[in-house]
């Protein structure tokens, strides 16, 4: 299984293999962008923090080991 990154900001497909490649070389942290780890089932709440708190994020990452 492959994991999906969405950059909702408007990030341009073009890129994303340098990223994909960048990120596995390790010239890309992503890790210390992440700032909230939450289990899918809580998705509705974690949308509701990034519409109503967008200060208090960064990157998101859900969860889907339950699933």
């Amino acid at each position: 299984q492959r994991p999906t990154v969405i950059f909702p900001c408007g990030w341009d497909d073009e890129y994303n293999d340098d990223l994909a490649e960048d990120m596995a070389a390790g010239r890309i942290a992503i890790e210390p962008l992440i700032t909230h780890r939450i289990p899918y089932q809580e998705a509705e709440s974690a949308y509701r923090l990034v519409v109503e708190h967008p200060e208090q994020t960064l990157g998101m990452v859900f969860g889907w080991s339950e699933a």
